[in-house]
């Protein structure tokens, strides 16, 4: 739960090497059960970057300015057989250092594999494992725990298996067992370390070549710091549906349960939240052209949280992309979230962030980017922080040619 634990010193830690560890052997076992005909294509990235921040954890004080630099290696392959397996690991490391001496140095990144066997065209077997290492202050608007410690870490490591059924080519029936541990490291706030076991079973029906219906199924098994256990169920219709010709757009809607807990808040005494039943959903919509991509996402649902009990958020988010030459890429994104413990008499919280991208392509393994982002966090406090950044960046890119 915090960076006092034997286990976990330093940039590093040891129980994060060893499932770090655990995964690499794993991903080089699935190398070995393809054929000696599977196409193997790997890929390598090295970035270097430089920014200026003036509040880069989102923290209240003063003389917060700094200026930090980065190094990122970004290894990935996939590997595909003739008969239509493939495995796909990628991963990244990254080092960030910062010129105040007030700030700490960190190491993050994540190794992910993901891999599909396909037994026959009716039947395959997915199979995905992945562990994330990140700062708090970065996922602002993925969750209400960076609203408590913005200097902290957090370590997910996740697993998924499942079966994708094709009886017909209208029909598909998909189960599915998902985990998820989740750890906090180095927090000032008390925030508990999650697991969490998520069955689910999805069904899809094909009506045309343009439309999709849907329903999907799931029970979540919350373990916080294996202590107050809970579980959540939850059901879901879902339509996917082509608009037109450049046109994507998947809206799911449905209810979700979750049974009385207890809900542990810095400074206050273990609030009991009882059983109740909400509305939760999403809507995805997508325009694709040639050389612009415009997306669009809501989303209204309840999740864990680092306090022991669920969050209730309410999340947006927008992007566009737009390919000005065969050399010249802009981007923009905005995220927008609100979020409340359920349960507590605190207010919503309200985070946001906002970035532009520029990016050419200097040469056919060199990329020279650079951008400007903003970020507004609400505290628990009451205060509101906020914190601009503006940085430079260099890419080499390469790929084993035929």
């Amino acid at each position: 739960m915090s960076s006092s634990s034997p286990d976990r010193t330093g940039p590093f830690t040891r129980r994060g090497a060893e499932r770090q560890g655990r995964l690499a052997v794993l991903a080089v076992a699935l190398l070995y059960t393809f054929p000696a005909m599977a196409k193997v294509e790997p890929r390598l990235t090295v970035d270097a970057s430089v920014f200026l921040s003036s509040n880069p954890f989102l923290i209240t004080g003063s003389d917060l300015d700094t200026v930090i630099g980065e190094m990122s290696v970004r290894p990935a392959v996939t590997v595909t057989s003739p008969g239509g397996s493939s495995l796909d690991l990628a991963g990244v490391a990254t080092k960030r250092i910062y010129s105040r001496a007030r700030y700490k140095d960190f190491l993050i990144g994540n190794l992910h594999a993901d891999g599909t066997y396909r037994d026959s065209e009716r039947l395959s077997v997915l199979a995905s494992a992945g562990f994330d290492r990140g700062i708090l202050a970065d996922q602002l608007t993925s969750g209400i725990d960076a609203a408590s410690d913005g200097e902290g870490l957090r370590e997910d490591v996740t697993a998924k298996v499942g079966l994708l059924w094709q009886p017909d080519r209208h029909f598909e029936v998909a189960p599915a067992v998902a985990y998820l541990n989740t750890n906090y490291l180095g927090s000032t706030t008390p925030l508990r370390d999650t697991r969490i076991i998520t069955p689910s079973l999805q069904l899809w029906r094909r009506t045309s070549p343009y439309t999709r219906f849907g329903a999907r199924a799931e029970v979540e098994f919350h373990s916080p710091d294996d202590e107050a256990k809970f579980k959540t169920i939850s059901g879901f219709i879902t339509v996917d549906q082509r608009l037109a010709e450049h046109w994507q757009l998947t809206a799911e809607a449905g209810a979700e349960r979750s049974e009385a807990h207890d809900l542990l808040i810095p400074g206050l005494p273990a609030i009991r939240e009882s059983a109740r039943t909400r509305f939760a959903g999403r809507v995805d919509l997508c325009h694709e052209l040639e050389r612009l991509t415009l997306c669009a996402n809501a989303t209204l649902s309840s999740e864990p949280s680092g306090f022991g009990g669920s969050q209730r958020r309410l999340a947006g988010f927008l992007s566009a992309t737009h390919r000005v030459s065969e050399r010249v890429t802009l981007s923009a994104i905005g995220e927008y979230q609100r979020a409340r413990l359920q349960g507590a008499d605190i207010s919503a919280l309200d985070s946001m962030r906002a970035e532009a991208r520029v990016e050419w392509q200097a040469a056919r393994k060199f990329r020279v980017g650079g951008n400007i982002e903003y970020r507004r966090q609400e505290l628990f406090s009451g205060r509101t922080v906020k914190a601009g950044f503006v940085g430079i960046r260099l890419s080499y890119d390469w790929r084993r040619t035929p």
